[in-house]
């Protein structure tokens, strides 16, 4: 019997996680162990019931498919309890941090009014401004008002290109609204942003183990690819016939 790939793979995932998270090392390997064994289990099975001198050839198709819809399933389970549940972790993470790094306006209805005149005249100075130096200027300051005022302001109307009618606009561009935040975010805590790093590694790396257990039996088995219950619970996208 050939050794599933995941055993082929597994020192290297391995190798990834001790370079970027050592702690969790012990851990991965023990899960990543019991993967190995749903895949391992799997094979031995389908080898097996290639040989079984009491099936017919029929007999053993028939015996086979079952098999490997089995061992989906709890590559399905393992996954769950697993990079998914890793995910949920480091959603919750960016959620307390990025709370943390948020710019939080006043609550007092007077102070509220001030605060967003204040954003207001910020915004109507750069408005006319072109949006590179607009973003050089978002870049540069440093007063959470002044950096609260560009990131929440509304559309704004786009006159860049005179030969093209202005058009609404996000103030500047959100994608490196994001890259901001979230730079702001991992220097207010720094601990859960590493925290964060280390998961990251460690669920791709599980992630990655899943899906080569689940390839490679659905190479031997193409036609569950077609199934909507075993894609479901493999997390495959069903293709047509």
């Amino acid at each position: 019997m050939n050794d599933p790939l995941l055993k082929m793979s597994k020192p290297l995932l391995l190798e990834r996680i001790r370079k970027a998270a050592p702690a969790r090392e012990a851990d991965a390997d023990r899960k990543l162990t019991d993967l190995l064994g749903i895949s391992t289990a799997c094979k031995t099975a389908l080898d097996q019931n290639k040989v079984d001198p009491n099936l017919s050839a029929q007999g053993r198709r028939n015996a086979a498919e079952p098999i490997a819809r089995r061992a989906l399933q709890q590559l399905a389970d393992w996954e769950a309890a697993n990079p998914d549940k890793i995910s949920d972790q480091i959603r919750t993470l960016w959620e307390r941090v990025l709370g943390i790094a948020a710019i939080k306006p006043p609550t007092d209805v007077a102070e509220r009014i001030a605060y967003e005149l204040r954003a207001r005249e910020v915004r109507d100075q750069v408005r006319k401004l072109d949006s590179t130096t607009r973003l050089l200027l978002y870049f540069s300051a440093t007063d959470p008002e002044v950096i609260a005022a560009f990131e929440d302001a509304p559309l704004t109307l786009d006159h860049e290109r005179r030969d093209e009618p202005p058009k609404l606009v996000p103030f500047i561009d959100p994608d490196r609204v994001r890259t901001s935040m979230i730079e702001r975010a991992r220097a207010a805590d720094p601990e859960a942003a590493a925290e964060m790093k280390a998961l990251a590694v460690v669920r791709d790396a599980f992630d990655g183990a899943v899906k080569t257990a689940q390839n490679e039996i659905l190479a031997e088995f193409p036609s569950l690819a077609h199934d909507p219950l075993v894609a479901q619970a493999a997390g495959i996208t069903p293709t047509g016939r």
